[in-house]
């Protein structure tokens, strides 16, 4: 069985979606510390449920990577498109406002893969 390339994203994105959670649970300030935020025990709370959808998202991802059906393919994939758009432009939004640069590297890898999902699985014809 030949694995597809949009396989492959799904699986790497379940990936980084899974470790960026465990360190949101585990490790919250290696996150927020770079970006110069200071948690306090209320907006732990916060970033626990942020970790929480990221393990939903890795799951998503994970399952999505098996998938035949070609309609749930491009809807989920339209996800994960407007998922890493969108928290792209708030992390680009956030330097603008004062948030250390620091996090372009985030930024860099959501639009990375932004693109990754609109070139492979919702503008791929062969779907």
């Amino acid at each position: 069985m030949k694995i597809s390339r949009l396989s492959v994203l799904f699986l790497v994105n379940g990936i980084f979606t899974l470790i960026g959670s465990i360190i949101l649970f585990f490790m919250p300030s290696l996150i927020f510390g770079v970006s110069g935020i200071q948690l306090t025990l209320g907006t732990n709370f916060i970033v626990y449920l942020l970790g929480a959808t990221s393990v939903s998202l890795s799951i998503l991802s994970f399952y999505a990577a098996y998938l035949l059906d070609k309609s749930s393919i491009k809807g989920i994939s339209i996800t994960f498109f407007v998922f890493h758009l969108t928290t792209g432009i708030i992390g680009i939004f956030a330097i603008w406002n004062g948030l250390s640069s620091l996090i372009w590297g985030s930024i860099f890898i959501h639009f990375f893969f932004s693109l990754s999902f609109l070139i492979l699985g919702v503008l791929n014809n062969s779907l």
